[in-house]
């Protein structure tokens, strides 16, 4: 067991108050995400569009379209592997793991402003093209999806026709 730190407990600077503050460069914390139609993202086949840090989102975000075909797509395919009756739990599930991803993304961007990219570098691959191509891929995505399936029960049983999904695997 770790014991507590030995020493005075002094948080900030100590004084009166009379020293004026300095300015500091801070990280933006986590983008949020939300859902959106074609229509809001107005730039034909995005995935996906980078707000700006603004009052109503203070770190920025991430605009994803929930009627895209590859959005759409993976909701179908993940559906098809489970029962009707978890239709909408898979639904949120690959919703949220196209969120994570987005979100990583980035936020690695981000983290890697000064160091490894300057800020016009990590501008031009907020822009649509970009961001919607880093989210097109299948495989980082399954890779997230696949493991918080176990949530939702248990996958279909195929059988010969392959058309009759709605017995679950004993």
């Amino acid at each position: 067991m770790v014991g507590p730190r030995r020493g005075d407990n002094i948080i900030g600077l100590p004084g009166a108050g009379d020293v004026p503050a300095k300015r500091a460069n801070v990280s933006l914390g986590f983008p949020d995400v939300r859902w959106v139609t074609a229509e809001d993202i107005n730039d034909d086949g995005m995935i996906a569009a980078w707000q700006q840090p603004s009052k109503q989102f203070p770190s920025g975000c991430i605009e994803l379209d929930e009627t895209h075909p590859v959005i759409k797509g993976q909701i179908e395919f993940w559906q098809a592997q489970y029962p009707r009756a978890v239709a909408l739990q898979v639904e949120e599930i690959v919703r949220e793991a196209y969120c994570d991803v987005a979100m990583a993304k980035v936020s690695h961007m981000f983290a890697l402003t000064g160091t490894v990219l300057s800020e016009e570098a990590r501008n031009n691959m907020l822009l649509n093209p970009a961001l919607t191509t880093s989210l097109l891929g299948l495989i980082g995505e399954d890779a997230l999806i696949s493991p918080r399936m176990g949530k939702v029960g248990t996958k279909r049983k195929r059988t010969d026709e392959g058309d009759n999904l709605d017995e679950a695997v004993s």
